[in-house]
């Protein structure tokens, strides 16, 4: 999360903001906008394991498959909070949420192993991904405004960099330990403190 943190460029924020104005956001921009973030994102990644914790090497694709998955859920979901439509997005988030305790759950109880718990968040992202998309697809609307690319731009730009310096605060912990434990010490700790933090979200 933290990669995606710093290479969306604001991009969820845009969609977010353009699409509860009801303007229209030219497709053949944001796929290509979509993609260059996801390059960009997969890119930092495997700079950061390269030079600084080469133990995640071993996991080979399925982080970079989750962190996809991530950011897919995190455009869909923000699109559905521009549309205004908060009884989906609660009821995906604590659908999410329970899944997600209750595979960790599971993996701690009977064989802890980062694998399984990777595997769970596959999952459970790939569920929430088809949820949202079933929702967006069946509550499509048409705009008759669409909004430049250049005003899109500037508008994720301008909220990117605010995002990047709250946001850092809140996972520095995370920053700062991940070279010193292993990659399971390291997933432990994440799930913990993830877990603690869904009562204050």
């Amino acid at each position: 999360q933290a990669v995606i943190l710093y290479s969306e460029f604001g991009l969820s924020e845009s969609i977010m903001q353009f699409t509860s104005k009801k303007f229209n956001i030219n497709k053949f921009f944001l796929t290509k906008f979509i993609l260059i973030t996801i390059f960009f994102s997969i890119s930092v990644y495997y700079i950061y394991i390269y030079n600084f914790n080469e133990t995640l090497i071993q996991l080979g694709i399925l982080l970079p498959t989750l962190l996809f998955l991530i950011f897919s859920d995190k455009l869909l979901v923000f699109y559905t909070k521009g549309k205004s439509n908060f009884k989906i997005f609660d009821y995906n988030n604590v659908i999410k949420s329970f899944f997600i305790f209750f595979g960790v759950s599971l993996v701690c109880l009977f064989k802890f192993e980062i694998l399984y718990i990777l595997y769970t968040y596959l999952i459970v992202y790939f569920f929430s991904i088809l949820f949202l998309c079933y929702f967006i697809i069946n509550n499509n609307e048409v705009f008759k405004n669409t909004i430049d690319s250049s005003q899109f731009l500037k508008y994720s730009f301008n909220t990117y960099l605010f995002k990047v310096l709250n946001s850092t605060e809140s996972i520095f912990d995370k920053l700062l330990i991940v070279s010193f434990l292993s990659v399971s010490e390291f997933g432990l700790y994440s799930v913990v403190v993830g877990l603690s933090s869904l009562l204050y979200t």
